[in-house]
């Protein structure tokens, strides 16, 4: 199931930038500037897999 941001902010609130608050570990991490182009494009990638996985958890389990 794809999340939107509107229904993922009434599942874990909003942050003070107006965003989702995502669980810890989940949001937006700062890339390390040593990565290559393609290590940035897979951690992106891990953040919006852990994004989509804690979103359906929270929809399964009625949150």
């Amino acid at each position: 199931m794809a999340f939107s941001k509107a229904r993922a902010i009434a599942v874990f609130g909003k942050n003070d930038a107006g965003g989702v608050a995502w669980p810890y570990g989940v949001g937006a991490t700062i890339p390390n500037p040593t990565w290559s182009p393609v290590q940035h494009r897979a951690h992106l990638e891990d953040r919006e897999e852990a994004k989509r996985l804690v979103f359906d958890w929270a929809q399964k389990y009625g949150l």
